[in-house]
């Protein structure tokens, strides 16, 4: 019978500590003593919501926004058309087609925007 080997005995390393590592850590840190720091929080105003600016219906629409409402409205497809009387937006719906038209593309659209949240 084959005689086993010896155990394998991993080699005794010398530590990295230094004498002394189980003392209490000195830490050298100063305090503020002037407390947190003051936050203001801008008024609605001030970040531009709520201003009393009249809405004509001729400001740039934000197509990110309008396509949203679309796509939450269920909105399968939508075209814009020059017409002599100014413009038609159509949206097309798995129900129906809504239109919406106005002397510009803005007013246009937010109307048939408004036919489709009622």
């Amino acid at each position: 019978m084959p005689q086993s080997a010896a155990a394998y005995v991993p080699p005794k390393l010398p530590s990295t500590r230094a004498a002394g590592a189980h003392e209490k850590p000195i830490v050298r840190a100063q305090s503020d003593d002037s407390g947190p720091p003051t936050i203001r929080i801008p008024t609605p105003e001030e970040l531009g919501l709520g201003s009393p600016t009249l809405v004509t219906g001729d400001e740039p629409l934000d197509w990110a926004l309008v396509e949203r409402r679309l796509d939450a409205a269920g909105v399968t497809g939508y075209q814009m058309e020059k017409t002599s009387a100014g413009f038609r937006f159509t949206c097309q719906l798995p129900s129906g087609v809504v239109t919406g038209r106005g002397a510009t593309k803005p007013e246009a659209v937010r109307q048939a925007l408004a036919q489709l949240t009622r």
